[in-house]
């Protein structure tokens, strides 16, 4: 056992020194190579955009750029529902106005009371005078012209917007390369310093500095070109959202306006809604309630009848009968007669007579 143990020990540390011998020694793993994230690294953990340059600036406008595009779209989306519920709510009251009319019709009236019928009328034609007010409130072009101008500018704000977004993908692109040829560049820089360089490796180190430079020109050319125009495609669009928000405010004053000024040449209806309401179930929950009782009565009749028939049944004697009591009926054998379930053979008619009898002595058909 000792020995075994023995040659485990000394396995263990022949491989420790191998480890120490390549970490201590001239092959050791220079450091500076991991000043600089390799490309295909950076692109899957995305890094920054994909890239360890950062331009603090333009990364700022890009969130700011995607905030105003998902506003932009949102406010699209809105207006066309604003405008299709300032319809729908003349639709509603309209609407409205039409179900009170026939619950207060006077030619539908129960009573007959000439006071009671005037009232009803006065009532109701105050409410359809109502009805054709609200029906001349007509903010319907206005509406129209609303949602179809604030999709037109804010769909060419869009395509504007769609136009940048590439432009911001071309920067991407560009920073992509020159990240990746200055890694390629400095990796041999790194080598030359050691004296690693191969000639061919030494070529492409010159062909790399001139590299460099032209995907360095073209990156700064666009990110500059960016960071100077975003601020004020920014402005500009703020400036135009502005604008619509105010259209879409005045188009609702005008709405609410023309509905006030309509609905204040109203007469004033001295019952309010509830009491209409409430009087008409006065009227209508007595009819319903005897409506339903006279339905339910002769149902039940109808049951009752159903009830007693499938109830009736016929049995058939077995033995001769001849009670002592005068509440008993008698029955010779091989009598077959009619009688209830529900009485439990005891309430029996045979030949028109009811009597007691005992069951052991009949047997059910």
């Amino acid at each position: 056992m000792s020995s075994e143990i023995n040659k485990l020990s000394n396995l263990v540390s022949n491989h420790l020194k191998i480890v120490d011998k390549r970490i201590t020694g001239n092959e050791q793993f220079h450091w500076n190579r991991l000043k600089r994230t390799p490309q295909i690294l950076k692109q899957k953990i995305k890094f920054a955009g994909g890239s360890y340059t950062v331009d603090q600036t333009f990364n700022e406008l890009d969130e700011e750029l995607l905030v105003i595009d998902a506003s932009i779209k949102k406010l699209i989306k809105y207006t066309k529902v604003f405008g299709e519920s300032m319809n729908q709510v003349l639709s509603n009251s309209v609407c409205s106005a039409e179900s009170f009319q026939n619950l207060i019709d006077p030619y539908t009236n129960l009573k007959s009371d000439s006071q009671i019928l005037e009232d009803a009328y006065a009532t109701w034609s105050k409410i359809t005078k109502y009805k054709h007010k609200v029906k001349d409130v007509f903010v319907e072009n206005e509406i129209d012209h609303l949602v179809s101008s604030v999709e037109k500018k804010l769909s060419e704000i869009t395509k504007i917007y769609k136009a940048v977004f590439k432009k911001i993908e071309l920067r991407k692109t560009a920073l992509l390369d020159y990240d990746k040829v200055y890694n390629d560049h400095e990796s041999l820089l790194l080598k030359q310093e050691q004296s690693e360089l191969t000639l061919k490796q030494n070529n492409q180190l010159y062909s790399l500095e001139r590299k460099l430079d032209d995907t360095k020109i073209r990156y700064t050319r666009i990110n500059s070109l960016l960071v100077r125009e975003l601020p004020l495609l920014i402005r500009l669009t703020q400036e135009v959202m502005g604008y619509v928000q105010a259209h879409i405010y005045y188009v609702h004053l005008t709405f609410c306006y023309q509905v006030a000024e309509r609905i204040k040449e109203t007469e004033f209806i001295e019952n309010d809604v509830n009491k209409i309401v409430t009087d008409f179930m006065l009227m209508n929950d007595p009819i319903v309630q005897e409506i339903e009782t006279s339905i339910l009565t002769s149902h039940q009749a109808e049951s009752n009848n159903d009830y007693n028939k499938t109830k009736e049944s016929y049995c058939y004697a077995l033995h001769d009968f001849a009670g002592q009591e005068s509440q008993t009926c008698d029955f010779p054998k091989g009598t077959k007669s009619r009688f209830l379930l529900g009485m439990e053979l005891g309430g029996k008619a045979i030949k028109r007579k009811i009597g007691q009898f005992p069951s052991n002595y009949v047997q059910l058909i």
